[in-house]
């Protein structure tokens, strides 16, 4: 069974811990790679040879700066299992019900939040968006959007 990570490059900030490969966010941006997205999808969707895909992560940079219909567009690519595990990255502050429940009908059934700390002096050190009640909000808006899987 074979397992796709798809890479959003885009940051709101750059956070001083992270080496991962990221850019500021433009809608010209966002659209130009999800257009690239999509044909190097097309291009390499021979290479599965058949094989169901199991796990599908969409990581990041920050992925929940996309809208849910540009995350559904991404769930939708892979052939994937019926019981696949569907995990995309977001950052607490971009966590709302409306978001949840776009998350829920594209197929994500695992969401990895970057909280980082509960503590909002490291937080801010960090150069997080978020405080530690908003990290605490949006894990309990996310179990009650039924989203049960998180990390």
């Amino acid at each position: 069974m074979a397992g796709i990570y798809i890479h959003i490059p885009f940051c709101a900030t750059k956070c001083i811990y992270c080496d991962f490969f990221s850019v500021a966010v433009t809608a010209e941006k966002r659209s130009a790679y999800l257009a690239a997205l999509s044909k190097e999808y097309d291009a390499r969707l021979g290479e599965l040879q058949g094989e169901e895909v199991g796990t599908l992560y969409i990581g990041g940079g920050t992925p929940s700066l996309l809208s849910v219909d540009e995350i559904a567009g991404l769930v939708s690519m892979p052939v994937l299992s019926a019981d696949a595990e569907v995990t995309v990255e977001v950052n607490p502050d971009d966590v709302t019900p409306d978001f949840v429940d776009g998350l829920k009908r594209a197929g994500v059934n695992r969401v990895s939040m970057g909280v980082q700390s509960f503590c909002d002096e490291e937080l801010e050190f960090l150069r997080r968006r978020h405080n530690a009640a908003q990290a605490k909000a949006a894990v309990a808006t996310l179990r009650d959007g039924g989203i049960a899987n998180l990390s």
